[in-house]
């Protein structure tokens, strides 16, 4: 890895390309590379590399390699480095570089020229991508959120009286389908490898893998320790296995629920208008144990919500 003889070409073969392997070398380097040690040759003319130098080439490397990665796993390896890294010093830089990677891996996709031609027309892109799809699927269920909570036609009522979590499933499906515009299709319940079955999923065949949906009635008792672990166990270890799936949305419904209702999220007692971000915050908690997962969004329909009068 050191040294001119280290090609950039021969420095990307190899299986240890991976953030999690990447970081440890690092660190390894570092605990017998010890930075206090290294020779600065700036300003000092002409030389000759030795050993050392190109051991602290080698070192440097091994980082440039990691950071250049463009994933998640990386930003994680980079963040964990920040409180990790055998050298103190070393630890803000760690930060501004985590930041860094979460910025560009935060940019757009780039589009298509008929995406921005659909989106001139429709104010809407058919995906083309995984990630493009889950974020179309959240801007559905918003659309839906903001139709049964603020709708001058909204049903709230009579999805009030839905009792069982099937028939919900089933109502939000529907709509789902009748507002797909033909960029994706809905399926309720699908069977697994493992014969588990997602509540509902969003599926556009230019796309690899599907948007899961996992649905929660409020008003079936849900504690907040239960919610958290069905978001980290069913929706993100499970749903979010393969490869090419990295984003899905926890579906919260509440019906009739009792005015004083708490839930325990993350040590703190939430009220169902915090219940949302207390699940982000959560995720985000945890978020660096499944670095295959790229995104989970919590939205919250609350129906009694359109009952309100105005009383300024």
């Amino acid at each position: 890895m050191g040294g001119s003889h280290a090609t950039v070409g021969r420095a990307r073969i190899g299986c240890f390309q991976t953030p999690e392997h990447l970081k440890l070398l690092y660190i390894l380097m570092h605990q017998y590379i010890l930075a206090e040690e290294d020779i600065n040759r700036a300003g000092k003319g002409v030389f000759s590399p030795e050993l050392r130098d190109d051991a602290q080439d080698a070192r440097d490397r091994i980082f440039n390699l990691l950071a250049g990665i463009p994933d998640k796993a990386t930003y994680t390896a980079v963040k964990q480095l920040a409180n990790e890294h055998p050298n103190h010093s070393y630890r803000h830089r760690m930060h501004a570089l985590a930041l860094k990677r979460a910025e560009e891996d935060g940019d757009l996709e780039p589009w298509t020229a008929k995406q921005v031609s659909d989106f001139h027309k429709h104010q809407t892109i058919t995906p083309v991508t995984h990630r493009q799809l889950f974020e179309l699927t959240v801007q559905r269920l918003q659309d839906l959120k903001s139709w049964l909570e603020r709708g001058n036609d909204s049903p709230w009522k009579t999805w009030q009286r839905v009792q069982g979590e099937s028939e919900m499933r089933t109502l939000i499906a529907g709509w789902l389908s009748d507002h797909s515009r033909n960029q994706y299709t809905t399926a309720q319940e699908p069977e697994l490898a493992n014969n588990q079955r997602m509540d509902i999923w969003l599926h556009n065949t230019h796309v690899s893998s599907p948007v899961p949906i996992e649905l929660k009635l409020l008003d079936k008792q849900w504690s907040g320790p239960k919610l958290c672990e069905r978001l980290r166990n069913q929706l993100a270890g499970d749903y979010l296995r393969e490869e090419s799936a990295g984003c899905g949305v926890f579906l919260l419904v509440a019906g009739r629920l009792d005015q004083g209702k708490r839930w325990d999220i993350g040590g703190q007692r939430v009220v169902l208008g915090e219940l949302g971000n207390a699940l982000k915050g959560y995720w985000e908690s945890i978020a660096h144990d499944y670095p295959g997962v790229e995104s989970i969004d919590v939205v919250i329909i609350d129906l009694g919500l359109r009952r309100h009068v105005s009383q300024s």
